[in-house]
């Protein structure tokens, strides 16, 4: 490995030495330490913490004939492929699932706040089971209105959604 990291570079310097076209030598960048550890993905396709584990820069070069000579290779090819796939369908989905579940979020907030105006209306005649339920109610709508306020301000939801009221 020593020795073929020892070649590559010295063409580098050749290249650059010999002032090669930038064209020429854009593609072929510096290998670093991390870039030339073992590819584990194809060996141990189910170990942990490879989940983002991206292929060094290397690996994406268009080589001719590169998978169709080396089963290896056309392994590893699949494998960084399913997982950048499977990868990109997590996050369609995570684009779909957050601006739904931040409002779900602010509903439920205002929905408890309206659960406990309901239970303050049941018990006119005590006034510390009103004031209790005042509370509660004020509470779940200033959580209503920090949430839907946040959410507007992340740029997930639209302006078009009415704020609560506040008390």
């Amino acid at each position: 490995m020593k020795s073929a990291l020892w070649v590559y570079n010295q063409a580098r310097w050749a290249l650059d030495q010999l002032d090669a076209p930038k064209a020429t030598r854009d593609p072929y960048k510096p290998i670093s330490k991390k870039d030339t550890r073992g590819l584990t993905t194809v060996y141990d396709g189910n170990a942990r913490g490879q989940r983002n584990n991206a292929l060094p820069w290397f690996w994406n070069m268009a080589m001719a004939e590169d998978s169709s000579s080396s089963t290896y290779m056309e392994q590893v090819y699949r494998v960084n492929w399913l997982r950048a796939k499977a990868r990109y369908d997590q996050w369609s989905e995570e684009h779909i699932l957050i601006p739904n579940e931040m409002n779900w979020t602010r509903l439920f907030f205002l929905n408890k706040a309206n659960e406990w105006a309901r239970l303050r209306n049941l018990v006119p005649d005590k006034p510390g089971h009103v004031c209790f339920a005042e509370g509660q109610s004020s509470m779940w709508k200033e959580l209503a209105l920090q949430a839907t306020k946040a959410f507007i301000n992340a740029g997930v939801m639209c302006n078009a959604i009415t704020l609560p009221k506040q008390s």
